[in-house]
């Protein structure tokens, strides 16, 4: 995402399905490959008094996958750079636990059924999100949902805590994947 927001634009729709690993024995194996860039849009655009933000709006029309969806996007407000980053988190809890809690929640419509997801996010903490697994996760989701809609994320300080993380839990970077045939 850093490189993405670096070029000045967001995604809106991070998903798994959206995420690729480079081919095995290749020099791009281990590298994670963004795809199907139908939502992007530019944060910062040209104007005669140089590049400039874009300006926070409510009442925008639903846009990303609902599973995924930052809270912002499910109730209508301009997407920035924090929403990409918040809806990384689902897609870490989406790994960490198989499943979202709002996963199978019914509604009449997908437009109901946008809102009903975006209600149980915003009414779950993220420390209620990620019980049982390291606070890290938790903490991401509470920074990225508290910066502001112009802010420019802490990556550095991210990427810090979560390395700190893997090397607190043992793990050892032997340059596999767990579907690697050479790690069965």
């Amino acid at each position: 995402m850093e490189v993405l927001h670096s070029k000045n634009y967001i995604y809106r729709d991070i998903k798994p399905e959206n995420f690729m690993i480079g081919m095995p024995e290749t020099e791009v194996a281990k590298i994670v490959h963004l795809i199907d860039f139908g939502t992007i849009k530019m944060f910062i655009e040209p104007t005669d008094n140089g590049p400039k933000h874009i300006q926070f709006r409510d009442g925008k029309q639903a846009i990303g996958t609902a599973r995924y969806a930052s809270c912002n996007a499910h109730f209508g407000y301009e997407l920035s750079r924090r929403d990409d980053l918040e809806s990384l988190a689902y897609m870490f809890l989406l790994f960490l636990k198989g499943n979202l809690p709002w996963s199978g929640l019914m509604a009449n419509t997908a437009m109901e059924q946008f809102r009903k997801i975006g209600s149980m996010k915003q009414a779950m903490t993220p420390e209620q999100l990620f019980d049982g697994y390291p606070s890290e996760f938790a903490d991401y989701l509470t920074h990225v949902r508290n910066l502001k809609f112009d802010e420019t994320p802490d990556y550095e300080t991210h990427r810090r805590n979560f390395f700190s993380l893997f090397e607190k839990l043992n793990l050892v970077d032997d340059g596999l994947f767990d579907w690697d045939t050479k790690s069965i």
